[in-house]
């Protein structure tokens, strides 16, 4: 056993024999490749857990042997690791790993990495990844490929990586289950499969906003035409750039009891056989944010038609949506008792279709519709989605003592609850008609995002607390990806600025949050990261 130990800039290297070999509770760091294994023509093991991996070219390699092979990998954490965090892929013959050979990963952390995991044996493997998460990789989140793969997911959460969240080539037999797979360039999950195949299970998952399919089945190279077995049931699909389940093999078993919504590439593509599916808004709680739960009141809840649908379940009442007072306008200021009218846009994304709320419903700090302004459809902030702009009675309009932030509440046609919140000013009334944005209004004590500079390859953001509570401030991407998120802290009432990277051009939000209170502010960068 190698146990408690510390690695600055030293590798370590391991050959097992007869016995396992378990590292334990080390910490690697700075290492072009921190721990590398190779083994014998006996049958070996390696079993490292509680370890940390840290600023390191590779994390875990194995060199390539024809030897039975059991790898164990357990509650270690990975980041910033340059190359692969865990691989077994350079130089194996092509007889590959023998029959029987296992990798089991499970309750790790891979954060920032080049590749997570890339397992390569080109002969039969068993791989088993469970209760892990995978974020930021710049390549593929999981790259598992084998002659004869039998692979297991579970409990897994793969986001933002630069290529395919998953890949699985040469299956014979797989199973994923309450998984979330988000925001991966390329797509959520492709799979290959052998000509063999036996049974392919993928059930109560969710993938959104990934940039390519949510789902991808197709034939490997020896593929004979039969169908194959497949079990796809309760998964939640939305928001995917290629599609949400899109099926190249011939296919018998049952796809039933998904909901796919809004994947502009296709719900379902070369899928026979279809069973009772849902092409339901899933509600989801704040997708701006990232928040991928779904609403009480969502078809994909465990009292919608078929339970549960999707890995998170219910996480919020009403979905929390973008609103933008005075679209256009820098400051909202607001004169309360006068008789003007205030416009307020509800914005589009990619889940969500603001055309949809029912104008009826909508309340802005209580106050209805102006009955003589008509609701407009068009896209206030650029980004090619069309938003829904309405116009509110000022004299409606309610305010507690203090309170800088007006909240819309509204309902959509088929009857989803959905709230929004902007910043406003409170000015005296100007009287009767529109009103104009008063420069030389006081602010009062506000929880306000005031300026956003360029400071090349960072936002330089000045904002405003109303009090010393400590409060946190988030970029997200418009896939719904945190890029940064700052924790302000001891630092009292009143204005601050905090430098918050970003990742390159593109429309952002900013999200300031204390206490119950939280605001958005869309960014525009047109400029290139250094």
């Amino acid at each position: 056993m190698v146990e408690g130990c510390t690695f600055a800039g030293a590798p370590l290297f391991l050959q097992p024999i007869d016995d396992p070999i378990r590292v334990h509770s080390c910490s690697f760091s700075g290492q072009d490749t921190a721990l590398t294994f190779a083994f014998s023509d006996r049958i070996g093991a390696v079993v490292v857990d509680s370890c940390v991996f840290e600023h390191v070219g590779n994390a875990i390699i194995g060199l390539p042997n024809q030897s039975t092979l059991s790898i164990g990998i357990s509650n270690s954490q990975f980041h910033d690791v340059r190359g692969t965090a865990i691989g077994f892929d350079a130089g194996f013959t092509p007889r590959g790993f023998s029959a029987g050979s296992s990798v089991n990963i499970g309750g790790c952390e891979f954060l920032d990495c080049g590749n997570a995991v890339r397992l390569f044996p080109l002969g039969a493997a068993f791989f088993g990844f469970r209760a892990s998460s995978v974020k930021r990789a710049t390549g593929s989140g999981l790259d598992i490929r084998a002659g004869e793969l039998h692979g297991v997911l579970d409990n897994v959460q793969i986001e933002g990586c630069g290529g395919l969240g998953v890949e699985w080539k040469g299956i014979v037999e797989g199973k994923v289950t309450n998984c979330m797979m988000r925001g991966n360039a390329l797509g959520g999950f492709k799979v290959t499969v052998a000509a063999w195949a036996d049974t392919l299970r993928i059930v109560g998952s969710t993938e959104v906003i990934n940039g390519g399919p949510a789902l991808l089945i197709e034939p490997g190279d020896d593929w004979t035409g039969v169908e194959l077995p497949l079990v796809v049931e309760n998964n939640l699909l939305a928001g995917n750039a290629g599609g949400g389940l899109e099926l190249q093999v011939p296919h018998a078993g049952v796809i039933r009891h998904n909901d796919v919504w809004m994947n502009p590439g296709g719900d379902f593509v070369g899928v026979t056989d279809l069973g009772p599916n849902l092409t339901l808004d899933p509600q989801f709680c704040d997708a701006l944010a990232g928040d991928f739960h779904v609403a009480s009141g969502s078809p994909c809840a465990p009292s919608g038609p078929f339970g549960q649908i999707g890995a998170l379940g219910v996480g919020c009442d009403v979905s929390t949506v973008g609103i933008d007072i005075k679209p256009g306008s820098p400051a909202n200021v607001v004169p309360p008792n006068s008789k003007g009218i205030l416009p307020v846009a509800i914005l589009s994304h990619r889940l969500f279709d603001a055309r949809q709320v029912d104008p009826r419903s909508i309340r802005l700090a209580g106050a209805s519709l102006a009955a003589q302004q008509p609701t407009q459809q068009r896209d206030v902030n650029g980004d090619g989605l069309t938003d829904l702009v309405a116009h509110v009675d000022v004299a409606g309009m309610r305010f507690a003592p203090g309170l800088d932030v007006a909240v819309l509440e509204a309902a959509t046609f088929y009857g989803a609850p959905i709230r929004g919140s902007d910043r406003v000013v409170l000015a005296p009334s100007k009287g009767v008609g529109r009103f104009a944005d008063a420069e030389d209004t006081p602010v009062v004590p506000a929880l306000a995002i005031h300026r956003v500079e360029n400071q090349g390859g960072h936002l330089l953001v000045s904002l405003s607390l109303p009090s010393s509570e400590s409060a946190v401030l988030e970029l997200f991407d418009l896939a719904g990806r945190r890029v940064d998120m700052h924790d302000i802290r001891d630092v009292g009432q009143g204005t601050k600025e905090v430098a918050v990277r970003v990742g390159g051009t593109g429309v952002y939000w900013l999200r300031l949050s204390q206490g119950a209170r939280s605001l958005t502010r869309r960014v525009d960068i047109t400029w290139g990261a250094p």
